[in-house]
């Protein structure tokens, strides 16, 4: 997902796939990344109105998660993801900066009632991620 202005400069971005479970031989969980605004157009919603159409995709995918990482000195995030709806599931550190890091989750809907739709939603998430 991408924000632009009418010149067609990106102004802010969200991206959503799916990421490996930690559960053996459960589909992919949703994760969303690499979500940034341009610092001039931060404090303007943005960031939440491109977190809602990610959170839209997924529920499309028939899923009911959607999980992210973010790190523990981002404090500006962390409380918007909080506003939203997140909460921490777990906490870990970076080999590679040595920086803490929060897992986020958030719950979308209830669960869904039919395991054939489930199955279906499963495989379109499984394309998605190998569209990206």
């Amino acid at each position: 997902r991408t924000c632009r202005n009418t010149d067609g400069k990106v102004l802010a971005l969200a991206e959503v796939d799916g990421r490996p479970s930690d559960k053996p031989d459960a589909p992919p969980r949703p994760y969303m990344c690499n979500v940034a605004v341009d610092r001039v157009f931060r404090k303007m919603g943005i960031a939440s109105k491109l977190i809602e159409a990610c959170e839209e995709e997924v529920l499309a995918w028939g899923r009911t998660e959607i999980f992210l990482r973010v790190r523990e000195k981002n404090t500006a995030a962390i409380n918007m993801y909080k506003k939203l709806g997140y909460n921490v599931e777990r906490i870990s550190i970076d080999k590679e900066s040595n920086d803490t890091l929060l897992l986020m989750k958030k719950v979308l809907a209830k669960e869904a009632d039919s395991t054939t739709a489930e199955t279906e939603n499963e495989e379109l998430l499984k394309r998605q991620i190998f569209k990206l």
